[in-house]
């Protein structure tokens, strides 16, 4: 079987094209395992800035809630640093 130097040309584009798409694939889905993430720290945001819309009092959020905004933005630029 002889083939041409554009059928080589063809499958060749048809192979790139399908990897460029695997490729956004991969990194729509790592996106999506930091979306929950972003979600999160988006929520909690709210609660510090407006406690009281909240049911919560500015003490209750100095500490624990501030605490783990802090560690929900370490492990959501973890999982973006992880994506790189």
């Amino acid at each position: 079987m002889v083939y041409s130097l554009d059928e080589w040309r063809k499958a060749y584009e048809k192979q790139s094209n399908e990897i460029r798409l695997y490729q956004e694939r991969i990194s729509n889905l790592q996106n999506d395992r930091c979306s929950p993430l972003a979600t999160q720290i988006a929520d909690l945001e709210a609660k510090i800035e407006s406690p009281r819309s909240y049911g919560y009092s500015p003490e209750e959020v100095d500490g624990p809630l501030k605490e783990t905004f802090a560690q929900l933005n370490r492990t959501l630029q973890s999982c973006y640093n992880a994506k790189s």
